[in-house]
């Protein structure tokens, strides 16, 4: 009796096609990115490989006196799955930045880049400047960024904090 269970089992898998298969309809799912410090998330763009990308203000330290934010950016998959992490302009340092809104720089209706915009924010919080990264769809800065207007800029009023967010561009 046994050797009938196992060919009929052997049986039924050599019949299996592939070919009669269909792609399941997405659903939804819950994914959690952390680094071990607070993040507070300030946006999120469908890329055009369907995957996702998500803005985040992370700070650098548990010390909440301390202004030590670095801009955090996460590729993920059309099923939220991390891709890549990357912190702009880079994980060391001593200045803060924050991003405050992300675009999709797109040829063609592919993506070849993106843009962030926020602010760096220096030791006297007055004194806070416009930021702007342009990244490439891997997540490394384009060269000749980030681009920063402070505060004390000529073209700038002396002591305003200047804050900004990407917007979709088109031609």
């Amino acid at each position: 009796m046994k050797k009938l269970f196992t060919a009929l089992f052997l049986l039924f898998l050599i019949s299996c096609k592939e070919n009669g298969v269909k792609i399941a309809k997405p659903s939804t799912f819950s994914r959690y990115f952390s680094g071990g410090f607070p993040d507070i998330a300030q946006g999120i763009i469908e890329t055009s490989d369907k995957g996702f990308l998500i803005l985040v203000n992370s700070k650098s330290t548990q010390d909440p006196t301390l202004l030590d934010y670095k801009i955090k950016l996460i590729k993920t998959d059309a099923y939220g799955n991390q891709v890549w992490q990357k912190f702009f302009p880079d994980a060391t340092g001593t200045a803060n930045y924050k991003g405050y809104g992300l675009t999709a720089i797109k040829t063609d209706g592919v993506d070849t880049g993106y843009l962030i915009v926020g602010e760096e924010i220096n030791s006297d919080p007055t004194q806070a400047g416009l930021l702007m990264i342009q990244i490439n769809p891997a997540g490394t800065p384009v060269p000749g960024t980030p681009v920063t207007k402070t505060s004390t800029s000529p073209d700038m009023k002396v002591g305003v904090r200047v804050q900004g967010a990407a917007v979709l561009y088109s031609k």
